[in-house]
């Protein structure tokens, strides 16, 4: 029978906790042990207005070889917070999101030695090497480099020119809320700079700071194209790791090719593990 590291204890019976974000919002968690005697685990990030369920995220959760954490970002999923979601808020869910999980579990003694994210999440775990550099390992899957994109191409003219008007926003839907866009989220996702996150990551110093950077990226991926995931890889130099696969969408809805994901990221964490 395996034995349950201590440390593991703060969960309940099916792996929920809840975890207090920079800006109050309860956060809901969710841990699976697929090594319940070590203290390691990666902690995993959804996509736009997605939750901790979605499909990438799902497949990773169960089928990493270490222990996986998962969580809804605020105003997503069970997470609190609808009205203060935000469409440019990157900062917010890296600054106080993210960061209050990692801390929250670290305090309980568990090692993060690694973090992934899809599409949005993707650019979050980004942006959180490029700020806070300490994980050592950084998995982007599809994550977008070119922040000025996929505005005009997910709004239409009339919402874009609504938001132009003093106090002028437009309303969307999705994951389960409706949503206010302003000019200030617009701007605040444009003002984005990835090469100037990237050249920040894994310069910290030190033996948590980030070591090296998978990106993983579909070949047809529409959303955001694959020239994106290249370009990220290309700032990275020898830390980084690039895996295009073959014939893949943005959400990867082949079973294959999630496989792919899956393997690919597998692969990544077995070779570049520093054990603690």
């Amino acid at each position: 029978m395996t034995t349950t590291a201590p440390e593991w204890s703060f969960l309940d019976d099916k792996g929920v906790f809840t975890v207090t974000s920079g800006l109050d919002h309860n956060l809901v968690c969710e841990a699976k042990l697929n090594q319940p005697s070590s203290r390691e685990a990666i902690v995993l990030c959804h996509g736009y207005l997605a939750d901790r369920t979605s499909h990438v995220i799902d497949a990773l959760f169960h089928r990493l070889p270490l222990n996986t954490v998962r969580f809804d970002f605020h105003g997503c999923g069970e997470s609190d917070g609808h009205d203060q979601w935000s469409y440019g808020g990157y900062l917010d869910e890296v600054d106080h999101d993210m960061k209050a999980v990692i801390d929250f579990i670290r305090s309980k003694g568990i090692i993060v030695q690694a973090v992934a994210g899809h599409s949005r999440g993707g650019n979050n775990v980004l942006i959180y090497a490029g700020r806070h550099d300490d994980v050592p390992l950084v998995i982007n899957i599809a994550g977008r480099y070119d922040m000025s994109r996929g505005i005009k191409e997910r709004f239409t003219p009339s919402q874009l020119s609504s938001v132009e008007e003093e106090g002028g926003y437009f309303e969307i839907q999705g994951g389960g809320a409706t949503r206010k866009v302003y000019k200030k989220c617009i701007d605040n996702r444009k003002a984005i700079d990835m090469k100037e996150v990237i050249a920040k990551v894994g310069t910290k110093g030190g033996p948590t700071q980030t070591q090296r950077v998978l990106t993983i990226h579909g070949e047809k991926d529409t959303t955001i194209p694959v020239e994106d995931g290249e370009a990220i890889h290309s700032l990275l130099g020898e830390k980084g790791h690039l895996k295009v696969i073959p014939e893949a969408s943005h959400m990867f809805d082949h079973p294959d090719h999630l496989h792919d994901v899956v393997e690919t990221s597998k692969d990544f964490l077995n070779t570049h593990l520093q054990k603690g």
